[in-house]
């Protein structure tokens, strides 16, 4: 009996190894660790991007791109996408690059998911600029943070992170969103936020191999100002763009890389390696859905198998997971469904415990004179407090930053930040809070003070 149970135990770890190795990044569903049937969802977010086709002659073939749009929309109802929330479009109405196509391509989307779902309205929907919607497009809202009761989204235009990258001269354009970026997330630390933060970028963070013109070559910059404040944070990088040309190793047409896998973020070098940079991300990363066209898909079968399906997507915030589901024309495309754990989502309240002391009934005998017992106080050892500074570099070259944190204990009260030499030099993102960066311009010396009430550090920064 015991061989036989020794047996089957070994099966069963056989078998569970077998299935867990063969499991590819970004290409399994979470369904069974969650259960949301019966609940209802905080919010739900309609997304997709890339309303693009081309005729023989070069312009937007509409006559097939309205009827395409609509008949994935109906689908979806017909499915059960009912009653969105908000709807976040990730960029590019047309083929073309100028306001009057841009503006015809927007009036057709917004027609067509109007028509389906009539509470989409201005008012609950985000309109992203693409590389093709130029910046007098009807309905586009600028870079930074959008935040609802919710969610936040982080737009992230094509002005501010282009879709060509291939002079040097967008090199400060990036460098200077990342930094506002990171600032906005440093911020969200310091005050304790736990709404899912969705960056909603046009282009994307991996290298594309079909790209040839060092399409997002600074892309490296963007991934590491988010990811070192996304382990404090629940965050969801989203593209579009690309139209899965050469992305079969980020998945094909529907892209998912969740928390803790590899992407091949592009660097400067990835157009002459042909490959990006290897990077555990701590954040989620996905692409809105894209609605016009497949384009060249470059892979190796033997290796990957591209999806190139034509979907729009669906997010459903709930207290501790936000589901995804895709749909294309065919409904509901259940192999593609994802769940997102709110690792940072707020913890429920706990009712404070009440004891009582049980009551004893004796019997009563004549009456003693009471006496007033004085209980002795003692006294409450004060904690010790502490107050340390800390720079994730003390030195640096002209134009990085600076990571500068306090630790306190003991201690109410705001940190207060000063430059107590160099002033000229540096730039603090901010002047109170626990973490700030420190922008440093110049070559130099700087000194940083923080200080709370009493208490008070300082870390001198040299810049070269």
């Amino acid at each position: 009996m015991k061989k036989i149970i020794t047996g089957i135990l070994l099966f069963v770890c056989v078998c569970a190894v077998t299935l867990f190795g063969n499991m590819k990044p970004g290409n399994v569903s979470a369904e069974s660790d969650y259960d949301v049937s019966g609940k209802e969802p905080l919010t739900k977010i309609l997304t997709f991007s890339d309303y693009q086709k081309w005729t023989s002659d070069w312009k937007d073939d509409w006559e097939v791109l309205q009827p395409q749009l609509t008949e994935i929309c109906g689908a979806a109802y017909d499915a059960g996408l009912v009653e969105p929330d908000f709807f976040l479009f990730g960029g590019d109405f047309s083929c073309l690059n100028s306001v009057s196509d841009s503006n015809a391509g927007k009036s057709q989307v917004v027609g067509i998911v109007q028509e389906i779902w009539p509470e989409i309205t201005d008012d609950n929907s985000l309109i992203l600029q693409g590389n093709h919607d130029p910046a007098g497009t009807d309905g586009l809202v600028e870079t930074g943070a959008y935040e609802f009761d919710d969610f936040i989204v982080y737009m992230l235009n094509e002005d501010n992170y282009p879709s060509k990258q291939g002079d040097y001269s967008t090199y400060p354009i990036v460098q200077l969103s990342a930094w506002d970026l990171e600032d906005y997330l440093y911020e969200c630390i310091d005050r304790g936020e736990t709404r899912p933060i969705f960056i909603a970028s046009h282009t994307g963070l991996h290298y594309d191999i079909d790209r040839q013109d060092g399409n997002n070559q600074y892309a490296y910059l963007l991934c590491n100002a988010i990811n070192d404040v996304a382990k404090e944070l629940d965050i969801i990088f989203m593209f579009g763009h690309n139209h899965t040309n050469g992305d079969e190793q980020v998945g094909g047409s529907i892209t998912h890389i969740a928390k803790g896998e590899k992407l091949n973020v592009c660097h400067e070098d990835s157009i002459t390696n042909k490959s990006g940079t290897p990077t555990e991300i701590n954040f989620t990363y996905i692409n809105y859905g894209y609605i016009g066209y497949i384009g060249d898909v470059n892979n190796n079968e033997s290796e990957y198998t591209p999806t190139n399906l034509l979907t729009i997507s669906r997010m459903e915030i709930y207290d501790d997971v936000i589901k995804i589901d895709r749909y294309s024309k065919n409904g509901l495309e259940e192999d593609f469904t994802q769940y997102i754990p709110r690792d940072h989502r707020p913890l429920p309240t706990q009712a404070p415990v009440v004891t009582q002391t049980p009551q004893t009934n004796m019997p009563t005998a004549s009456p003693m004179p009471q006496q007033t017992v004085q209980p002795t106080i003692q006294p409450t050892p004060e904690a010790k407090a502490s107050f340390e500074i800390k720079a994730s570099k003390k030195t640096v070259k002209a134009g990085k930053k600076v990571t500068v944190k306090v630790k306190k204990s003991g201690l109410s009260g705001k940190v207060k930040w000063t430059v107590s030499k160099g002033s000229k030099i540096v730039k603090l993102s901010k002047k109170t809070g626990n973490i700030i960066k420190v922008t440093c311009r110049k070559k130099g010396k700087a000194v940083i003070k923080a200080s709370c009430g009493k208490y008070s550090a300082k870390v001198t920064i040299k810049i070269k």
